[in-house]
């Protein structure tokens, strides 16, 4: 079985700790939703699907993480 590489993610403070956790993990601890964007490598992920998926892909298969970011989405009224 192909070793997919583990999630490491950056907190959306200026606290450098980062968390490191399975892949698997993800589908429970992200919320795919309009509120916040699930970015990983600097790709915006909408499902867990599209995860493994980006996971798989042949430029990531010696990585050992791949970088997520959580950004919250603002709506600003005007």
């Amino acid at each position: 079985m192909l070793q997919l590489p583990k999630l490491k993610m950056k907190p959306p403070s200026a606290d450098p700790a980062e968390d490191i956790f399975e892949l698997e993990e993800a589908k429970h601890r992200f919320t795919y939703s309009d509120e916040v964007m699930v970015v990983v490598e600097k790709r915006l992920v909408k499902s867990h699907e599209e995860l493994i998926q980006l996971a798989r892909r042949d430029e990531y298969k010696d990585k050992e993480f791949l970088e997520v970011e959580l950004v919250p989405v603002i709506i600003g009224g005007g």
